[in-house]
């Protein structure tokens, strides 16, 4: 018996989705039998999060370990402000790790795991 069914969209057609719900262009999408997981997929793609892309730096910035049970591990080469935010995959905010002055180094933050589910969380 099939319980569960999981649909992995491509990046590109994340985007198109994002792009047709954004203009309002849906039409094409009501007839499809996923339509309404579409939706709900656009709608935790603009849920606030990460960082924003005038700041973002990827080089000089890590998280580790991953997967994690309970400390994250965070080393930063820059200071400046920051939060840190634990998000799931539909973009539900789980917690708020950190939020102020982030100095240059090493920090571990501790997480409470405890309680939740199994699965991917976004940093």
């Amino acid at each position: 018996m099939l319980v569960a069914r999981s649909e992995i969209l491509s990046p590109a057609f994340g985007k198109k989705l994002a792009a047709d719900f954004k203009s309002g262009n849906t039409y094409s999408y009501y007839n499809d039998r996923y339509y309404l997981a579409y939706q709900a997929r656009v709608d935790a793609m603009n849920v606030a999060s990460g960082v924003a892309l005038d700041q973002a730096t990827t080089s000089g910035f890590a998280i580790y370990p991953n997967p994690t049970k309970g400390t994250i591990n965070l080393f930063s080469q820059e200071h400046g402000k920051a939060r840190v935010l634990i998000v799931n995959v539909l973009g539900s905010r789980m917690e708020q790790l950190f939020n102020g002055e982030f100095s240059a180094g090493e920090h571990s933050l501790a997480w409470d795991t405890q309680g939740l589910s199994a699965g991917l969380y976004v940093c």
